[in-house]
C-alpha cells in the first residue's frame, strides 16, 4: 500500500490537480476522488479490485476491473470537473492493462474519454484495428492523433500513458509513455463548450457502457493548467 500512497501524494502535490480517481476501493460504487474538490465518480458493473493481485507497482495496486461482457463503466462527470475543466490547457493520466491480444482486431474499446461533443474531446482507446493505440485530442474540429501502432502496443503488461495540451502557449498536444515522451501535435482548435456529463467518463465513450475497456485501469488524474517535461516525466513514471 506505500508504493499507491506515493503515488496519489504525487498528484495530490502537483499544482493544477481538479480530480484524482485512484480506483482502488474495497468494494462498493462509489469511485473516490482524491482531489481537491471530492467530486466521486460512480462505477457501474466494475469489478472492486483487478484480477492481478500479484502487481505490487503502485500505479496498479488493487485497480478496478472493467469487462466488455457487462459494459463497464465509472462516470465521473460533476459540475466542480467541468468548471474546473480546461480544454485549452491541462493534462490528464491514466494507467491501464488490456486483457485482449494487441494481435486481434476487435471493437473499440475506451480507457477514458473527456468530451464536450465529438468536435472537442480528448480521448484514449484501442480502436478496431491490430495493435494500435490511440491517443485523440480535438478542440474546435480540428483533430491531432497520435497513432502509437508498432510502437509498444504488444506489451500485456500495465503502462500508463500521459497527454498534455497547450493551446495558448505552445500550441501543441504532447502524449507521454511511463516517463517517456512518445509524439507531439501542433496547430490546436480553441477548445469550444464545456464537459458532457454523458461523455465524462473512465473504462468507455459514453456513461451507459458503450465501447468498454476490456481490462484493468488504474490511477486516473487531471489538470488543469499546463505542466513541465520533468513533472510529465515524473507523473507519468511507473
Amino acid at each position: 500500500m506505500y508504493q499507491m500512497q506515493r503515488i496519489i501524494s504525487k498528484h495530490q502535490h502537483t499544482d493544477g490537480l481538479i480530480a484524482l480517481f485512484p480506483q482502488h476501493q474495497m468494494s462498493g460504487d462509489i469511485s473516490y476522488d482524491f482531489g481537491p474538490n471530492q467530486e466521486h465518480g460512480t462505477l457501474s458493473n466494475v469489478s472492486s479490485r483487478y484480477s492481478d493481485h500479484s502487481v505490487t507497482r503502485g500505479h496498479y495496486m488493487n485497480a478496478s476491473g472493467y469487462d466488455v461482457e457487462v459494459a463497464s463503466y465509472n462516470d465521473i462527470y460533476s459540475t466542480a470537473l467541468k468548471n474546473a475543466f480546461d480544454g485549452d490547457a491541462g493534462a490528464l493520466f491514466i494507467s491501464m492493462k488490456t486483457d485482449h491480444a494487441w494481435g486481434d482486431v476487435l471493437f473499440d474499446r475506451y480507457a477514458i474519454r473527456l468530451a464536450a461533443d465529438a468536435n472537442n474531446q480528448i480521448e484514449i482507446y484501442r480502436p478496431g484495428a491490430a495493435s494500435t493505440l490511440y491517443v485523440r485530442y480535438a478542440s474546435d474540429g480540428n483533430a491531432k492523433l497520435m497513432d502509437f501502432t508498432g510502437k509498444v502496443w504488444t506489451t500485456m503488461d500495465w503502462f500508463t500513458v500521459g497527454v498534455m495540451w497547450d493551446r495558448l502557449v505552445n500550441d501543441e498536444v504532447t502524449v507521454w509513455l511511463d516517463g517517456i515522451q512518445k509524439d507531439s501535435g501542433v496547430g490546436l482548435g480553441t477548445w469550444a463548450g464545456d464537459l458532457a456529463a454523458t461523455l465524462s467518463v473512465i473504462g468507455a465513450s459514453v456513461n451507459d457502457g458503450s465501447d468498454c475497456w476490456e481490462g484493468g485501469l488504474g490511477i486516473v488524474a487531471i489538470y488543469n493548467q499546463v505542466l513541465s517535461d520533468d513533472q510529465m516525466t515524473w507523473l507519468s513514471k511507473p
